[in-house]
Parts: structure tokens; sequence; C-alpha cells
């Protein structure tokens, strides 16, 4: 498995984007990819997933769909305010019919994998608050 340091992916995002690539392509590319993972690692083991508010969110909330659809069991709970294509991954998630929800309230138990999608790499502050 290959990891990128932050700058390398924000580098990655760039050159993509240059070359035509959809931004919301790269997000659903990313949360299939972290889907088809997911099922390798830990097979049909239900999940919770955790979704912050801005495209690492929006590639947790891919993962989710992907993952519903496969029949995984999961629960979703998202902060509030996504936008541009992170709004578009909670919107198709929600039209397949999985309720998503608030972070506040996010609970996980013995069994279950946690999947955090909080925060990507364009996090330059101090956690704080509820997180």
């Amino acid at each position: 498995m290959r990891l990128f340091t932050p700058e390398a992916m924000r580098e990655a995002d760039q050159k993509a984007a240059a070359l035509g690539y959809p931004t919301l392509l790269l997000m659903e590319w990313a949360g299939m990819k972290a889907a088809r993972l997911y099922r390798k690692l830990f097979g049909q083991a239900p999940a919770v997933v955790l979704a912050g508010k801005g495209n690492n969110g929006g590639d947790g909330l891919v993962l989710a769909r992907h993952l519903h659809l496969e029949g995984v069991g999961l629960r979703v709970y998202a902060a509030e305010g996504q936008e541009g294509d992170a709004l578009l991954a909670r919107q198709a998630l929600a039209a397949h019919g999985l309720e998503i929800r608030p972070l506040e309230e996010a609970s996980w138990k013995g069994g279950e994998v946690l999947v955090d999608a909080l925060f990507g790499t364009g996090l330059k502050r101090p956690l704080e608050g509820l997180y």
C-alpha cells in the first residue's frame, strides 16, 4: 500500500483536476476504493462512519454509499454544513434511503469498524469542541 504525505496528496489532486478530472469524480473514486479496501480487510463487518463537512467527509459518505449498496450494515454520523462535492455525496447517500444522523449522536460498540472521515489533509488548526 502506498501512503502519501498531505502535501503530495494535495498536489496529486491538483494535477488530476488540471488534467480535467472533475473533483466529484475524484471523490467517487476515493470512496469507492476505500469501500473496496474495507471489504478486503473487514468483509461484511458492520461499520460506523464518522464524516466531517469537508471533502474527506464526502469521501466517507461515498464509502458509506458503496458499503450500503454491497449489503454491509452501517450507521452514518455526519457534521452539518457540507458544500459542493461533499453535499452531493451526502445527497446521493440519503437518496439510497440510509439515515444520516448528527455527528453529536455518534456511538459505536464492539464488533463495529469505526471509519474516520472527519478531517483530511487541509486541517491546519488544533482540534476543539466536539472533536
